[in-house]
């Protein structure tokens, strides 16, 4: 048996197998000898007759942590800290060879991308951006709503605004840059000078444009037979058009003035906002009549529909089980462009039909009117008539459903849109 080399023999641990750990992290010089000593030292103490004996024999408990730790031993390049980087704002690398070598441990860029192209989708769909193309129709708009619309308009093009514009319309343009050229010079969208990169000189007027009394190359709108100036001349350049009198559902176009575009180059960016006039009414029966009163012509209802605070205009159970519900409100004379109501049921849905609600215009007393209908069962959104807008001094509402004792129909809510004075019957 060997005997130990040290002064005695190892003393043995209080506790041969502590649940804590530590860690050394040692470095020696690259060569074999000094590297078989230190191998040879650890394997030595891996045999357990140099340590201390005692009857629990933690001597072997003691020798086989080192013969674990000299069959784990593995000679090989000193490691050295993690560095990090970040080479640009989505991507973390990491070098675990003090830089040599750097690998990606994280890249947002998918993601980064990813939403930057939704929102612009987004933007596209609903019509407000338009890079380089047109945004789709949406038709009339809704009363006192604005659009908004970011603009890139190329010199030999026009952009045409996705809704129509009428009296008492407000068209704001803002944040003009760019340029452009006929083919002669290069323009600022004000129609001063374009040169490297900025706006000199007041612009020349041109007999021959569209809008001779704006400078040559500015910015121009145009609906209905009426052209006007879009920007003006002095920073910021932002400007506010006003549609004039006697303007109905007219197309808005925005283009350089210039009476030959397509030899027109370059571009400018812009953005447009287009405030629909006009004003808008919601009636809650839940916390009023407003006035509302039922239609006479008792040979369609019966009994008289009654109004429940809290619920709204109750449509009553006749005979035959069909519910009626005609009501009216006279009213100033005025133009409506759309109007509409929303229906509440409660009760037995197996024992509800079909309904339908309408929205009137003209209504006499009597229930006929021009309608605008719908079919459904249970709680729906407000219908609306269609367009053109009616001058009109009554509106009337109707429910109808067909449904058994003990169910209930409501007329919940009625939505008004006008334009020109504003009814002083409607809230």
């Amino acid at each position: 048996m060997q005997s130990s080399p040290f002064n005695g023999a190892l003393p043995l641990p209080e506790v041969p197998l502590p649940t804590d750990t530590v860690c050394y992290t040692v470095e020696l010089p690259n060569e074999p000898r000094i590297l078989e000593a230190f191998e040879g030292a650890i394997q030595m103490l891996s045999r357990w007759p140099y340590w201390a004996r005692d009857d629990a024999h933690r001597g072997i408990v003691a020798a086989n942590v080192f013969k674990d730790l000299y069959q784990a031993l593995e000679a090989g390049a000193c490691s050295m800290p993690i560095q990090f980087r970040q080479n640009d704002i989505c991507t973390l690398q990491a070098s675990l060879d003090g830089g040599v070598t750097w690998d990606t441990i994280f890249d947002a860029s998918t993601c980064v991308t990813n939403g930057v192209n939704d929102g612009l989708q987004g933007a596209i769909d609903d019509g407000r951006l338009a890079p380089g193309g047109q945004p789709p129709s949406i038709g009339t708009g809704v009363p006192v709503q604005c659009y908004d619309y970011d603009v890139q308009l190329d010199a030999n093009g026009k952009w045409i605004s996705p809704v129509s514009v009428s009296t008492s319309d407000t068209i704001e343009i803002t944040r003009q840059d760019g340029g452009w050229t006929d083919g002669a010079g290069w323009y600022c969208p004000n129609g001063s000078g374009y040169i490297a990169g900025g706006c000199f000189g007041a612009g020349v007027l041109d007999g021959g444009d569209p809008l001779p009394t704006s400078p040559h190359m500015s910015l121009i709108g145009h609906y209905g037979s009426t052209f006007v100036p879009a920007i003006e001349h002095d920073f910021p350049h932002s400007i506010t058009i006003t549609v004039a009198p006697s303007t109905s559902n007219e197309e808005f176009t925005l283009q350089a003035n210039d009476p030959s575009l397509g030899d027109n180059a370059g571009s400018i960016r812009f953005h447009v906002q287009i405030c629909k006039g006009g004003w808008a009414s919601f009636l809650d029966f839940q916390i009023s009549d407003y006035g509302f009163l039922p239609s006479t012509d008792v040979a369609v209802q019966s009994p008289t529909p009654t109004w429940v605070s809290g619920q709204g205009w109750l449509a009553n159970i006749q005979s035959g089980f069909t519910v009626w519900c005609f009501l009216y409100l006279d009213i100033d004379s005025t133009t409506i462009t759309r109007i509409g109501m929303s229906e509440f049921f409660e009760g037995n849905s197996s024992t509800h039909g079909s309904a339908t609600q309408a929205a009137y215009v003209d209504m006499y007393s009597d229930g006929h009117g021009q309608l605008d209908g719908d079919a459904y069962h249970g709680v729906h959104d407000v219908i609306y008539l269609p367009t053109p807008a009616i001058v009109t001094s009554r509106i009337g509402l109707v429910l109808s459903a067909q449904s058994d004792p003990g169910n209930n129909s409501y007329i919940r809510s009625c939505l008004v849109y006008g334009t020109g004075t504003k009814p002083s019957q409607l809230p």
